[in-house]
């Protein structure tokens, strides 16, 4: 039993020797299988790189081939671009030098259209060979505001500028006056002693003045001058009136009772009142027996009543040198005797003296005297003398009253 224990335990060990010995050489059999499958691997993927690197060089070669194929189309392209580029440029360097044409309408129509300052041509305007560049277009039409604007023209374009309305520079006014049939001037207010721009007689209308500041007198003959001030807008229209309003008189004479007439018509006697008068000059006449006649001028005032005292003259009364027709004139008389000493002092007199109808002095008195006693040496010559009577503008004869000066140098012989 123990053999075949010893045995068996043998046999034990003998397979395990063996068992180790196999697994030692399956081991080693096992790293050459696969170093030798390493070693394939490394020469399969040194082949696959080296087929990748050929592929790569071929599809470099190719992609460089491709690059070359379009850097030279594009050059050719740019080439081609190139010219055709010259070619618009030099046609469009041509047409750039063709000349245009300007196209103008205006509303209203026969404005006149000027380019660049050229004689002005009547719109509807279609100019023609107009060089390009920027070009002035002035527009004129009288009673309208004139309107200035640019073209900018295109070697061989049209330039239509369309329609260009223009704007009316006129205005209107209706004139009346109270009473009608006035004569009136229109004047510029800039100028109102100029020619004036319209004239006529009320009422009347105008639709054709140009916009601005006016005067406008309205006359009424015999009567103060009414200005009016008058504006007128574009394309507006004013109103300008005006009205004269009747004055009163109350005319008292002294002494009173007198008769009054105005231009032949008896009116009554003073006080008179008189009503509804024109506001200008009223001339009357006054009669009054042993009176003369004396004629009163006076301005009635507008809308007002005036009152007014004439006096009434004598005609007995003593003339003044500023009313008779004809002064009296001396006739005879001696001249002033002085002293010796009177002629070595000198003096300076004034006599104021009536002379009467029969040409005898009366009444002297002395108005100025540098010597009293001269003075009465002269006022007794005077009293001794005789006259011509003065005559009045009736030509009646009349008294009146004359100054007469006395001048003594000094030291006279």
């Amino acid at each position: 039993m123990g053999l075949y224990i010893g045995i068996g335990v043998a046999a034990a060990i003998v397979f395990a020797g063996i068992a180790v010995v196999v697994e030692s050489r399956l081991e080693n059999i096992k790293l050459r299988d696969q170093q030798a499958a390493a070693e394939l691997q490394a020469k399969i993927d040194d082949a696959r790189r080296i087929e990748e690197a050929k592929k790569a060089q071929v599809l470099a070669d190719e992609a460089k081939k491709d690059e070359d194929v379009a850097i030279k189309e594009a050059e050719v392209k740019a080439a081609e671009n190139a010219k055709q580029e010259l070619l618009r440029q030099q046609e469009a360097d041509r047409l750039a030098k063709l000349p245009g044409t300007i196209l103008v309408t205006t509303v209203p129509a026969g404005a006149s259209v000027s380019i660049d300052g050229a004689p002005p041509t009547p719109s509807p305007v279609k100019a023609a060979n107009i060089v390009p560049g920027t070009h002035k277009i002035t527009i004129a039409l009288p009673g309208y505001d004139p309107v200035e604007t640019t073209a900018e023209v295109k070697g061989g374009g049209v330039v239509d500028l369309g329609s260009i309305p223009l704007l009316s520079a006129l205005g209107g006014v209706d004139l009346s006056s109270n009473p009608d049939s006035l004569e009136f001037a229109i004047h510029p207010a800039s100028d109102p002693t100029g020619t004036p721009v319209k004239t006529g007689h009320t009422p009347a209308t105008f639709t054709d003045l140009m916009h601005g500041d006016y005067l406008v007198t309205f006359v009424r003959p015999g009567c103060r001058d009414h200005v009016e001030k008058l504006s007128i807008t574009k394309g507006g229209k004013s109103s300008v009136t005006t009205a004269y309003q009747d004055g009163s008189l109350e005319l008292t004479s002294d002494p009173s009772g007198a008769s009054v007439a105005k231009d032949g018509e008896f009116l009554g006697t003073t006080p008179l009142s008189l009503h509804d008068l024109t506001p200008k000059v009223a001339e009357f006449v006054l009669t009054l027996p042993g009176y003369d006649p004396t004629q009163v001028s006076v301005e009635i005032p507008e809308g007002q009543t005036l009152t007014y005292e004439a006096k009434i003259l004598s005609k007995d009364r003593v003339f003044t040198a500023a009313e008779v027709k004809t002064p009296a004139q001396k006739i005879d008389g001696p001249a002033p005797v002085l002293s010796a000493s009177q002629r070595k002092l000198g003096a300076d007199i004034l006599l104021s003296f009536e002379v009467t109808r029969v040409g005898t002095v009366t009444d002297v008195t002395v108005v100025h005297a540098t010597d009293d006693d001269i003075a009465r040496r002269c006022k007794s010559t005077v009293e001794k003398w005789h006259y011509q009577p003065a005559t009045a503008p009736d030509d009646r004869i009349v008294d009146s009253r004359v100054e007469v000066p006395f001048k003594f140098p000094a030291g006279a012989p």
